[in-house]
Formats: structure tokens, sequence, C-alpha cells
């Protein structure tokens, strides 16, 4: 709408029919516009900021992943660990019969 504004040579009620707003929303825009460019243009957040950020769902649904995957990393590992102590038992045994005879 602003660079509408600034390429025709209509005035601020042309534009603003055009477009649907107030008169006065043409000025504003291009006033900041002129003023601050781009950035000027983009909305201003109001009110006193957060302390903390909250969680969304995507965050929550990450660090559920994060703490399965520990969980199946341990689960993994003791399953490792069981089979290396039952191939521990048996060559135990093994080394006893041996030892025996």
């Amino acid at each position: 709408m602003v660079r509408y504004y600034l390429t025709n040579n209509q005035g601020q009620t042309e534009v603003a029919a055009r477009f649907n707003i107030n008169p006065s929303q043409v000025y504003s825009w291009t006033h900041k516009f002129n003023e601050e460019g781009i950035a000027g243009l983009k909305p201003n957040q109001k009110g006193r900021p957060r302390k903390m950020p909250k969680k969304t769902k995507h965050i929550k649904k990450r660090a559920q992943k994060i703490e399965l995957s520990e969980k199946e990393k341990y689960e993994e590992k003791i399953l490792q660990q069981e089979a290396e102590l039952e191939r521990l038992r048996i060559e135990n045994l093994i080394l006893k019969k041996v030892a025996a005879k």
C-alpha cells in the first residue's frame, strides 16, 4: 500500500478507498516508512515482556522424544550388559569344567 501510494500520483483518500482502509492509516504508514524504512512498518510488541518464554507443543514433544531416546539408550545398555553377563557365566562354567578334568 505504501509503495502504491508513493509510486502513483494519487491522494491519500483515493489510495485509502482502493485498499479499503482509513485515510489516516495511509498517512501513518507512509510517515513511518519514510522515517524508519521497512522496519517501521513491522508491528511493535506492547506490554511488559515475559520473564520466561512459554513452552510450545513442539518443544514439549521434542523434550519427550529426548527423554524417550535416553530411556531407550539405557534399556539397550542393560540388554548389552545382560548378554555380556550371560556370556561370562558360560565361559566361567567352561573354565571350571576344564580345570576339574
